[in-house]
């Protein structure tokens, strides 16, 4: 059957999640069965979707079960990339082997030529090589001198065709910010890599790490947003989100935030959600505060100041506990309108 794609994945991955949140152990099961069948590992694969990380924390799991199928799952998609790994990296070592062989060969019949002779015969029969057949030492023979140096050369050819065992591990390749096939979602990808390239993380963080960080938060966008969009286009929602998320991991006043994304503290999923308020710095959150509390003053201060008098009768309930207070409504040679509440049955009138 066809391997699951990168999104079907990303959706087991999310509903794994939420099976984890609310303890359904046969749910998670089910997942796991799934991915089981559907997933061909691949490194990029695992890598991109992160359906490794949240497996092996099964592997922990009080049922056992579930950690029992965790843990057979993690380890054949670990032997499956260890093989695809080894086939990489193994050209170059097939060609030293045989390389190898054939110069161990080629030292081989002239050992065996040089054995043809009677006498080399004969002590190859008889004695071992570098004594006389009484047992004593004896000089080296030609024969012997011939087999150390034809063994000699044959070990520096096989170390000089294999190069590879040596060699320092390639490069990763840069990122491929072509790889979404809509010209708009590739922009916002690597303008949300360009934003958390700029994390201050020690140990710094590989760059193919924050790129599948940075597909991850597109991704989730993405599904949030355009999911029902015909023809798998983006919509003004997708873009102002992506807009947002951007400013906010670019703003310099709020390294904190920037640093819990690329450590993965705030996954894509529920970086999603977050308002840019919930985005703002610590600082900024207090000076928000501040300024909400000083509007507050500035509205009660503004209010029309009320005293309680009992010099007013109230005409619905007949009683004297009452709130009023005086405002110039007409020219300045008029008197004052006084406003009164009740306050035992709030009922209002004004006189001047």
């Amino acid at each position: 059957m066809p391997g699951l794609s990168v999104q079907e994945i990303r959706g087991l991955h999310k509903d794994l999640a939420k099976a984890m949140a609310d303890d359904a152990p046969k749910d998670i099961q089910a997942l796991l069965s799934r991915l089981k069948e559907g997933v061909k590992p691949t490194e990029d694969l695992i890598r991109t979707t992160k359906i490794g990380q949240i497996v092996g924390k099964l592997r922990a799991s009080p049922h056992a079960e579930i950690a029992t199928k965790a843990k057979s799952l993690v380890q054949g998609w670990k032997a499956v990339i260890d093989k695809e790994r080894a086939s990489k990296g193994g050209s170059g070592g097939a060609g030293g082997g045989s390389s190898t062989a054939a110069s161990s060969s080629n030292g081989g019949s002239k050992a065996g030529s040089v054995a043809t002779t009677p006498k080399a015969g004969a002590a190859a029969s008889s004695t071992p090589v570098g004594q006389s057949p009484s047992g004593s030492a004896s000089p080296a023979t030609p024969a012997s001198g011939s087999a150390t140096t034809t063994a000699a050369s044959a070990s520096s050819a096989s170390k000089q065709a294999t190069p590879a065992a040596s060699a320092p591990p390639p490069a990763s390749a840069p990122p491929d910010f072509t790889l979404l096939g809509e010209k708009t979602r590739n922009a916002c990808l690597k303008l949300i890599f360009d934003a958390l390239k700029l994390a201050d993380v020690s140990p710094p963080i590989p760059e193919s790490t924050i790129f599948a960080i940075s597909l991850d938060i597109e991704s989730s966008v993405f599904d949030k947003h355009c999911s029902g969009e015909v023809g798998g286009g983006v919509n003004q929602e997708y873009r102002n989100k992506m807009r947002s998320l951007s400013l906010n991991l670019k703003d310099k006043n709020n390294p904190s935030f920037r640093r819990r994304v690329v450590k993965g503290e705030i996954e894509g999923g529920k970086l999603v959600e977050l308002t840019p308020a919930q985005m703002a710095s610590e600082e900024r959150l207090a000076e928000n505060e501040a300024l909400q509390q000083q509007n507050m003053l500035v509205a009660q201060s503004a209010a029309e100041q009320t005293a309680e008098t009992d010099a007013f009768q109230c005409g619905r309930c007949k009683q004297r506990k009452c709130r009023y207070y005086q405002k110039q409504t007409r020219s300045a040679d008029e008197p004052m309108t006084t406003f009164v509440t009740c306050t035992n049955c709030n009922n209002r009138w004004k006189f001047c």
